[in-house]
């Protein structure tokens, strides 16, 4: 709450005027508190399909690129990893 105040604000007013899926304010609530953490090194998981907020590949590509193009201009070395959640990563999954 105290790394990126502004965060729950611009997440308040995506909510109230319709643009949840907007992904320059996704990439830019990510990215800023990673940033404010002190990361100079930044890995993402960006994750899409059924159980993920990006629906799409393209979706999640579009998010990578933004986030990446923030690390850039932040200075900051950013990699990221599209992650399939169509269905649960890993060997076993038990409910």
């Amino acid at each position: 709450m105290d790394l990126a105040p502004a965060d729950k604000k611009i997440y308040a007013l995506r909510d109230v005027i319709g643009c949840t899926d907007s992904i320059p304010l996704i990439a830019s609530s990510i990215m800023s508190k990673k940033i404010a953490a002190g990361a100079n090194n930044i890995v993402l998981d960006v994750t899409c399909g059924k159980g993920a907020f990006m629906q799409t590949k393209d979706e999640a590509i579009k998010l990578a690129k933004m986030m990446k193009l923030i690390g850039k201009w932040a200075e900051r070395e950013t990699i990221c990893v599209i992650t399939n959640m169509d269905e649960p990563l890993g060997y076993a999954v038990r409910k």
